[in-house]
């Protein structure tokens, strides 16, 4: 609404930096989307000149500029955690958080206070956590825990529901048009 123009994937066109940055260990997710953010960031990274530098002093010089741009950022992030770069953006004002790994969701705390993994066990290939969904509803029922069917476990169930009868369906079954598991 402020650039008057869509979001479209890929490099951003209105407001820079944006996007995942490295550092040296994982990926943060930066957003920097006015000029008072970018000059915090400036400070941050050790370059405060870069809020009055005609290449980076508004977000189009930035878009711009980015060649110019993002080697000053990633030289700096490249001297920090993740964790590290996280803490000292924030601690600024500036918008970013950790880009997690699948190890790091499921090793998070407050996916598993959230209730966003469950497991699964399958007498097949054992026990697995899966992650649910982030949407959870209130008043919705909790997810069954089962694993998934084996193919042909609910044929027999759903073609009687259909009306078939025990002739019909082993007729069925005797042309190879279906198949049960039990």
């Amino acid at each position: 609404s402020v650039a008057g123009q869509s979001p479209h994937r890929g490099r951003p066109r209105n407001i820079y930096p944006r996007g995942a940055y490295e550092t040296k260990e994982g990926y943060i997710a930066l957003n920097i989307p006015d000029e008072r953010q970018w000059a915090r960031l400036a400070g941050v990274i050790g370059h405060p000149e870069l809020a009055d530098d005609p290449r980076s002093n508004t977000a189009a010089a930035r878009v711009e500029n980015r060649d110019y741009v993002d080697p000053l950022i990633e030289s700096w992030l490249k001297t920090c955690t993740r964790e590290e770069a996280v803490t000292a953006l924030n601690d600024a004002g500036i918008p970013c958080g950790p880009v997690n790994t699948a190890e790091d969701v499921f090793a998070c705390p407050q996916v598993a206070a959230r209730g966003a993994l469950m497991e699964i066990d399958d007498p097949e290939v054992g026990t697995f956590r899966f992650a649910r969904t982030p949407l959870h509803m209130g008043a919705a029922p909790d997810l069954p825990a089962n694993p998934p069917p084996n193919l042909g476990a609910h044929t027999r169930g759903v073609f009687e529901a259909l009306g078939y009868s025990d002739v019909e369906l082993q007729t069925l079954a005797d042309a190879g048009a279906v198949a049960f598991a039990d």
